[in-house]
């Protein structure tokens, strides 16, 4: 995948373990984790990433972890690093990020996580992805940022 390209549905998982991006419903952007993505794959998830935000545009994430692995040390550090380099930005354009786990124990989890460490942006922790879109959409509306017509 070329660098610093967004088209309306990114895979950078090819049918295997990775990291999916459809952004085909802007200003609602899901992104599905599944398994466990390689470095290069997180990497170039960044860097989608980095164009979401690159538009200058609000709009809300909805992040489904529901089929995902954790992710290596190595890439929790480089999230880590790449959220605080852009916390300015997150913040001005990311008006929520909701997160979806099937496991209740691992919603509890990244809960108290977000407690102890927040993010610069509006977000919660849900069950399902549709729940987690009805909050994203909810965000847009308070935010009076046109949502999409469907959420579902």
């Amino acid at each position: 995948m070329p660098a610093h390209t967004s088209p309306a549905h990114t895979s950078l998982t090819q049918g295997a373990p990775g990291i999916d991006v459809d952004d085909s419903s802007f200003p609602m952007v899901v992104v599905s984790h599944h398994g466990s993505p390689s470095d290069e794959q997180y990497q170039d998830y960044l860097l989608v990433l980095e164009d979401m935000y690159a538009r200058r545009e609000p709009f809300a994430l909805v992040i489904d972890a529901t089929e995902a692995e954790r992710p290596s040390a190595r890439q929790r550090k480089v999230m880590d690093a790449w959220r605080n380099a852009n916390d300015d930005v997150i913040q001005t354009y990311n008006v929520g990020t909701s997160f979806v786990f099937s496991s209740p124990w691992m919603r509890m989890a990244v809960t108290a996580m977000r407690m102890l460490t927040p993010l610069p942006c509006p977000c919660d922790v849900f069950a399902t992805r549709d729940e987690a879109k009805t909050w994203a959409s909810q965000r847009l509306r308070q935010s009076e940022v046109p949502a999409p017509l469907s959420v579902a």
